[in-house]
């Protein structure tokens, strides 16, 4: 789980999450998407890596993944994240455990949203990946 609040996290994918899915959204009160309640979620708007605006828990993979971007000349920009632009922009879930996933299905009442998968999305997940293997060499003395 995500976040200090354990109980509240749990209480809300027992309430909304939909059976044969693998985590709940967690919208503000416009329904723009904030995260989820085992990680975050970040969209991508061209060459844009667009990250939820509003109140979220910080996120430790969010933050590497700006920061790539940052260093990758790559605009990073604060955007309402509404589920219906999911259809036609890659979602990404993000989460510690997990790295950097592509969000395949976005069920919203009965309209199942399927976002396109973003072209370098390899890339970006072997990125992540390769880094917490260099990370573990280096900590184990490899």
């Amino acid at each position: 789980m995500k976040g200090p609040d354990f109980a509240a996290f749990r209480a809300h994918r027992s309430r909304y999450q939909l059976a044969g899915t693998d985590d709940t959204v967690i919208a503000d009160k416009h329904g723009a998407m904030l995260e989820t309640t085992t990680g975050a979620l970040v969209m991508w708007d061209g060459d844009t890596l667009c990250v939820p605006e509003g109140v979220w828990l910080p996120s430790v993979t969010l933050h590497q993944v700006a920061a790539r971007a940052a260093q990758l000349g790559v605009s990073v920009k604060r955007r309402r994240l509404k589920p219906e632009l999911a259809a036609e922009h890659p979602l990404w879930f993000l989460n510690s455990l997990h790295g950097i996933s592509p969000v395949s299905e976005l069920h919203v009442g009965d309209t199942v949203i399927t976002p396109p998968v973003h072209p370098s999305f390899d890339e970006w997940r072997d990125w992540w990946w390769g880094g917490f293997c260099r990370e573990l060499k280096h900590t184990t003395g490899n």
